[in-house]
């Protein structure tokens, strides 16, 4: 349950208010109890397909047609938690909304009269948020014995200093045993908190990794990848109670030249979602339709290729756009394009300069 304005149901994705909330601030008690929520269960109940649940019924995404582990192994209430912006990393895909240490990049923006908002189609943004006030985070406090799976993103839940010390009340008095956590992360903290992670009933893990290397260091700047690495793989040497893992990998034009590196040190584990919103600068049908075929031909994994394959019928080629919204970010944390990116890319990207 986020606490937030019903403007949207997710801000960052901008998925409508299907449900029409007007701004209420429910418990998750409340919220079943909310002729809203009677209704729509009285029509799952009679087999009837809600016209709320429309975009799930009618989507060709197996997400949508399938439960995920953490929601077979959830016996009652699921909570899935915005923390809040907070956030270790300044990820050139992400927006000020979902991680505050992109706030400097805006603010040198600002400052340099650069429009990162037409770059970005509006992406880039803030919007504040006091979920770690909010009545439904007291609720979670106060009420783990109800909870049978908590989903925390952010921002990074494990850089939070609230959010990690309810996590470590939920273990002094013994609740944790008794809930499913999934964690949406960048990893970083997983290993310094793998004791007190050690102690819920199951850790399932949402792992953002866009690249391997230097180009993970370009894009989801500041971070190195083998410190990723060394966080990642300690905790999982260390926690018996993992049961699931997949690696999400937000497809770009920056990294789907390269993400065979990422697929093969993920090995079975990996997801794609394609970058929102799908016109900005750097999204892949921003591309030439060459590159495109290159991505498409590079390619070693069947999701990945079919996401390739359908952004060719809606491709909008623009390497001014592109160029601008890399350089944009270039010129905030001096570094060049040409010591990060796909050979291929820099040499589309210097065509006419």
């Amino acid at each position: 349950m986020e606490s937030i304005n019903f403007e949207d149901v997710c801000q960052t994705h901008k998925i409508p208010n299907i449900m029409d909330w007007q701004g209420e601030q429910l418990t998750p008690d409340e919220v079943f109890r909310h002729p809203k929520f009677v209704e729509l269960q009285n029509s799952l109940n009679n087999g009837e397909k809600h016209r709320w649940c429309d975009s799930c019924w009618k989507s060709t995404n197996p997400r949508y047609k399938n439960l995920t582990q953490f929601e077979k192994d959830c016996d009652g209430l699921m909570i899935d938690f915005f923390c809040s912006n907070k956030c270790n990393l300044g990820c050139r895909t992400c927006t000020p909304f979902a991680s505050d240490r992109l706030i400097k990049d805006e603010n040198y923006f600002k400052k340099n009269n650069l429009d990162i908002l037409n770059v970005t189609d509006n992406f880039f943004y803030q919007k504040n948020q006091d979920s770690l006030n909010s009545i439904q985070w007291k609720w979670i406090k106060e009420n783990p014995e109800k909870i049978s799976g908590l989903t925390l993103a952010g921002g990074e839940p494990l850089f939070i200093k609230e959010v990690l010390n309810t996590l470590q009340d939920f273990v002094n008095s013994g609740a944790s045993k008794q809930i499913n956590l999934q964690l949406r992360t960048n990893g970083f903290f997983l290993e310094k908190h793998k004791k007190m992670l050690s102690h819920f009933k199951g850790i399932y893990l949402h792992l953002s990794v866009d690249a391997v290397d230097e180009l993970y260091h370009y894009i989801r700047y500041p971070g190195k990848f083998e410190n990723l690495e060394k966080s990642y793989f300690e905790f999982m040497n260390f926690c018996d109670n993992v049961k699931d893992v997949y690696i999400l990998s937000v497809v770009n034009a920056l990294n789907v030249l390269n993400l065979n590196e990422v697929i093969l040190w993920a090995e079975n584990r990996m997801q794609f979602v394609e970058i929102i919103p799908q016109y900005r600068g750097i999204g892949i049908k921003s591309m030439s339709e060459k590159l495109l075929k290159l991505a498409l031909d590079r390619s070693i994994h069947p999701t990945l290729t079919d996401l390739i394959n359908r952004a060719f019928d809606k491709m909008k080629p623009n390497r001014e756009k592109m160029i601008k919204e890399i350089t944009f970010f270039d010129k905030s944390r001096k570094q060049s394009y040409e010591n990060y990116l796909d050979p291929k890319l820099i040499e589309w990207l210097n065509e006419d300069m």
